[in-house]
């Protein structure tokens, strides 16, 4: 199971404004317009919403665009912004975003949206026993692994009957898989079986295979030095198995945890370590659904 790429915390800094105009209290501002693409038409009443390219948090509306779909964020402080799209499911356009760079003096950012027709992906996805699986996040990721802000992953959750429909996609190669979540069981968490690629088309509703959940395990060890046996801080750890893995991080003992992975075989091997060179200084487990297996003392270079 793939973690979203990038993780987008309201602050307490959210701005309220109408007409397209918010203000906050620095010097700086942003202003632009939302247009389509295909005609150049500026659009009215589109959501938009400006995010710190710093921090990833939320600093300006939502507010939508004018009759001349213009949108205004004023009295910000000085730096790169992110201005995004908060598209209704019925928009027949694709979430968007843009960067733009307050300055601290002058006339301000400027930044133009151009949105494109969207698709959707609709599908459905099963518990451990075959029944539907209600409440669960799915994801739609673009498979070019583009760090956007989550709203353009188009994260939803599956009805009482296991179903889901995502809505505002760009047209492109995606895959579709189960986010994040909090398991039962434990910490461990729940994923899928597999992720599932598709091509979403503009204007089009694509029917994606049926997701299977799984419950995942992981892994606990500590990471000594093959030469000392001493343990490794902070060293960068990176887990090789029948799905995909974040690196994880030793803390100033050595220990480390792998979370979210799916059961079977997985190699951990220090990160900058070649397929050739890992051989010797790596470990095999055995990881088993709704369980953190253990990997001892793992030798490293």
């Amino acid at each position: 199971m793939r973690k979203a790429l990038m993780a987008l915390a309201i602050g307490t800094a959210t701005l309220a404004g109408l007409g397209g105009v918010a203000a906050g209290s620095g010097p700086a501002s942003v202003h632009g317009i939302v247009e389509a693409a295909a005609t150049g038409t500026r659009l009215a009443g589109v959501c938009v919403r400006l995010i710190s390219a710093g921090d990833s948090r939320f600093v300006g509306g939502p507010v939508e665009t004018s009759a001349s779909g213009q949108f205004q964020f004023s009295r910000l402080a000085p730096g790169s912004y992110v201005i995004s799209t908060c598209l209704r499911a019925s928009s027949p356009y694709a979430q968007a975003n843009v960067t733009a760079v307050a300055p601290a003096t002058g006339k301000g950012g400027t930044a133009t949206l151009d949105l494109v027709a969207g698709g959707s992906v609709f599908g459905t996805v099963t518990s451990e026993g075959g029944g539907p699986a209600p409440g669960l996040e799915v994801l739609a990721q673009p498979t070019s692994g583009t760090i956007q802000p989550v709203e353009l992953f188009a994260p939803t959750r599956t009805a009482a009957t296991g179903r889901y429909t995502i809505t505002n996609l760009a047209p492109g190669r995606y895959f579709v898989e189960i986010g994040d979540q909090a398991g039962p069981r434990d910490h461990w968490g729940y994923g899928a079986s597999h992720s599932v690629p598709l091509v979403v088309t503009a204007g089009r509703m694509t029917h994606a295979p049926t997701l299977a959940v799984i419950a995942e395990g992981g892994i606990v060890g500590t990471a000594v030095s093959s030469s000392t046996g001493r343990p490794l801080a902070q060293a960068c750890l990176r887990a090789i198995g029948p799905g995909t893995a974040y690196p994880a991080t030793t803390s100033p003992t050595g220990h480390f945890e792998f979370t979210s992975l799916l059961p079977g075989r997985w190699t951990i091997a220090l990160c900058s370590a070649t397929a050739g060179s890992s051989q010797g200084h790596s470990a095999t487990i055995v990881v088993r659904a709704g369980r953190g297996s253990a990997a001892g003392g793992v030798r490293l270079p």
